[in-house]
């Protein structure tokens, strides 16, 4: 899982792997959007927010590191939502 705000994206619970997303973009997400499998997400977890890629297995949403090694978290209790679906960035240096 990554966390959004103040993360340090060289360490172990943040990535620039996950699909071209890179420390200073500006992610646009729509909270509108469904969870779907595959999709990047903003999502709410024990009073963090993290991003990451969607999978479902047995019946719960899970949230994937694009880095290798990192388990998946699953996204459940009642600390847990999938806030948004990631549907754009905004990249100032190119």
């Amino acid at each position: 899982a990554y966390e959004i705000v103040d993360c340090d994206w060289s360490s172990d619970v943040c990535s620039s792997d996950l699909r071209g997303i890179y420390s200073g973009d500006i992610l646009i997400a729509d909270a509108a959007s469904p969870p779907a499998r595959g999709k990047i997400a903003v999502v709410m977890l024990h009073g963090s927010v993290l991003i990451g890629q969607l999978a479902f297995h047995e019946g719960q949403w899970w949230l994937q590191s694009g880095r290798p090694g990192i388990r998946p978290v699953a996204v459940e209790g009642e600390e847990a939502e999938v806030w948004a679906i990631i549907t754009g960035l905004v990249r100032a240096d190119v």
